[in-house]
């Protein structure tokens, strides 16, 4: 997979992991002629604490 971060391109090949700041520009593209399984989490800081 080819991942591109504020217009930089980065491989991650099977197994490998990235981590990027969420707020950044982002694209995934698969490459080759396989089937590209991606698996995304994504961390949230915590919000404003809730006034109920």
């Amino acid at each position: 997979m080819t991942l591109v971060v504020d217009g930089a391109e980065h491989s991650v090949e099977a197994g490998q992991t990235a981590a990027f700041d969420g707020d950044s520009p982002r694209a995934y593209r698969g490459v080759g002629t396989e089937t590209c399984h991606l698996i995304m989490t994504v961390h949230l800081p915590p919000g404003p604490a809730s006034m109920a």
